[in-house]
């Protein structure tokens, strides 16, 4: 489950994170397939820790104005 093109930050940090949260989505998905609760539980565990931080990152003040100074470069041309 990669992020579809044009959906990716340039930010380097906040992408391999998202990379991140993919792969464990990916094994959390896998162990709710083979029946694994241990696995599920700390699948979930992992990602409740992992995607408070991650979205403290995303929405930092630096990380937005990148984004936002990238967004409007993209509309005006700038």
């Amino acid at each position: 489950m990669d992020p579809k093109p044009g959906y990716q930050l340039d930010l380097q940090q906040l992408e391999v994170e998202h990379r991140q949260i993919h792969r464990r989505i990916e094994r959390l998905q896998a162990a709710l397939a083979d029946g694994s609760a241990a696995d599920v539980r700390a699948g979930l565990q992992f990602l409740e820790r992992y995607l408070v931080e991650h979205f403290a990152h995303e929405e930092a003040p630096d990380a937005v104005n990148a984004q936002f100074g990238r967004f409007l470069e993209g509309v005006y041309g700038a």
